[in-house]
């Protein structure tokens, strides 16, 4: 064999293990990008959080496994005002901003959190599979998004507010639909003008007579008739106020009731009546007509307080409308316990003001 074709076998041979290796690393590279594009379709392109696949698919595992989790879903109220007046890219980021809180929550908690689409988010909690786990878990949410938000197109930082369908794993879902039963949770908390409310057996949407007009998520509720302001409150503990708002004795008393303030106590209810008191002094609590006043009045187990309280809530036509009990095992080992109660006791008043609102005008039928 000449010395001339032995140059052209290696040459061809040369050539043919280089493509071989040109193949090899086009597959490899194929492969590792259908392994991204995977991975990236079970999250939200927005936000970085799970997506609706990646939802279904992880509530889909979770029971297989025999642990189904308790659902959150959680509606922004009045997003499309934020939209509206400041833009879509404003809304984008806010939607981004709720999404970093919830995702810090769902990681707390031991869950995951992700956006479902649209403002609609929800949080998968394997760890809570009680009503008052998932209540808890709600209050963690509200907590979480009270601290208004500063984005870049929004001239004033951005207060967030949301309503909160609940469903325990014992909530049968709809096979292929597994946030259905929150989802009608969702609905009645809307319907009946509550922060949220936890799925129950018999619970259904509207007829398609009861849907007329426009969607309940797109109706601009009435003004609250009792606002705890968050920011006002820290910026009173940390003494970062004018004496005109209020005296450093004053800054001085309210530090000292947060360092004894203890769920465990069975002087909280007190305490709580008096930190109350000093947030409707300094603004941080405020009410609206027909409110004219809230009282706590503390609960007693026989001869003892047992640390929990009622809500006596004062309308201007002289009525007054006790809340149901407030138990303080709601604010055990939470961090953050004096916002969470001044956050319950806002939500309260104003769940005891539209039962009453509704029980007063619903009408009466003949006998």
């Amino acid at each position: 064999m000449s010395a001339t074709t032995i140059a052209v076998i290696a040459a061809i041979a040369t050539a043919e293990v280089l493509q071989a290796i040109a193949v090899g690393l086009k597959l490899r590279h194929l492969h590792a990008r259908i392994a991204a594009i995977a991975e990236t379709a079970g999250r939200d392109y927005l936000t970085g959080i799970a997506g609706r696949r990646g939802l279904h698919d992880t509530h889909r595992d979770l029971t297989i496994a025999g642990t189904p989790p308790g659902v959150l879903l959680l509606d922004l109220t009045l997003f499309k005002d934020v939209n509206d007046t400041f833009g879509h890219d404003t809304g984008d980021d806010l939607l981004s901003a709720v999404a970093a809180r919830l995702h810090t929550v769902a990681t707390t908690l031991r869950g995951l959190a992700g956006r479902l689409g649209g403002d609609e988010f929800v949080l998968l909690l394997p760890h809570a599979t009680t009503s008052q786990q998932l209540m808890d878990a709600a209050a963690v949410v509200r907590q979480a998004l009270a601290e208004p938000v500063t984005i870049d197109g929004a001239p004033d930082p951005l207060t967030v507010s949301c309503v909160i369908g609940l469903a325990p794993p014992t909530a049968t879902p709809v096979p292929g639909k597994p946030f259905r039963t929150a989802d009608i949770a969702l609905y009645h908390a809307r319907h009946h003008r509550q922060t949220h409310a936890i799925y129950q057996p018999g619970m259904t949407y509207p007829t398609a007579a009861d849907r007329h007009g426009a969607r309940l998520r797109d109706q601009r509720p009435a003004p609250p008739v009792a606002v705890f302001d968050t920011t006002r409150f820290q910026h009173l503990a940390a003494g970062d106020v004018s004496s005109d708002v209020a005296h450093p004795d004053d800054i001085a008393e309210l530090n000292s009731l947060l360092e004894v303030l203890d769920p465990g106590s069975r002087d909280f209810g007190t305490d709580v009546h008096d930190l109350l008191s000093r947030c409707v002094a300094h603004g941080a609590m405020r009410y609206r007509d027909p409110i004219t006043d809230v009282s706590v009045h503390p609960t007693t187990v026989g001869e003892a307080r047992d640390g929990g309280f009622l809500l006596l809530v004062h309308l201007d036509n002289a009525v007054t409308v006790a809340s149901d009990q407030i138990h303080p095992r709601m604010f055990h080992q939470r961090p953050h316990a004096a916002d969470l109660v001044l956050t319950d006791i806002a939500e309260t008043v104003c769940r005891v003001y539209d039962t009453y609102r509704a029980h007063t005008t619903t009408p009466q039928r003949p006998r």
